[in-house]
């Protein structure tokens, strides 16, 4: 009997090992798994921050084209306003350039007419003068003789 509790804890003893040895082979491939699923993990991780930075990155880029284009709009716009200043200015100046022309024609006109008649005047005042000329040298004449 004791032969045979001595065999029966043997192979107690042995399937105890190898149910050990199962367990420690299964957790050792456990643990295997476990590693790749944390290695593709990192990777999947290391990829979603790569996608996260090119976004950031991206988004920047987005925003400062988005600011240069703003910018961009509002120089537009500040230039047109000056344009459009610029041109009532110069329709103004132009309204101004044209009056003074009018003005500067009937000034012209004015001065012309008075001319005229100042002209007329001093060629009165001479027909008269050569006539009171021609009168006294007529008297001068007969005086004399």
């Amino acid at each position: 009997p004791r032969i045979k509790l001595g065999l029966d804890l043997a192979k107690d003893a042995k399937g105890k090992a190898i149910v050990a040895k199962n367990a420690a082979e299964f957790a050792q491939k456990s643990a295997k798994n476990a590693q790749a699923t944390a290695k593709t993990a990192k990777k999947v991780a290391g990829r979603a921050q790569g996608v996260g930075i090119g976004a950031s990155k991206l988004a920047t880029k987005n925003q400062k084209v988005i600011v240069r284009t703003a910018g961009a709009i509002k120089t537009a716009e500040s230039t047109a306003k000056v344009a459009q200043n610029t041109a009532k200015t110069a329709a103004a100046t132009a309204k101004a350039a044209n009056a003074t022309a009018k003005a500067a024609k009937s000034g012209a006109k004015v001065a012309l007419a008075r001319a005229l008649l100042v002209g007329s005047r001093l060629l009165s005042i001479g027909a008269t003068i050569a006539e009171l000329a021609s009168s006294v040298t007529v008297l001068l004449v007969l005086g004399n003789q």
